[in-house]
């Protein structure tokens, strides 16, 4: 896992970025990695 995606899971106050990884997943169809590659794609 990218060490940005750590950064931002303890920001917003999870102790497990495993954990924020799959409730990111849940919620918005592709994980953390995958958001961050199509982000930078527009």
């Amino acid at each position: 896992m990218d060490s940005a995606i750590y950064a931002t899971a303890y920001q917003l106050g999870f102790e497990y970025p495993e954990y924020f990884s799959r409730l990111f997943k849940k919620n918005t169809g592709m994980s953390p990695r995958d958001y961050i590659n199509a982000q930078s794609k527009i």
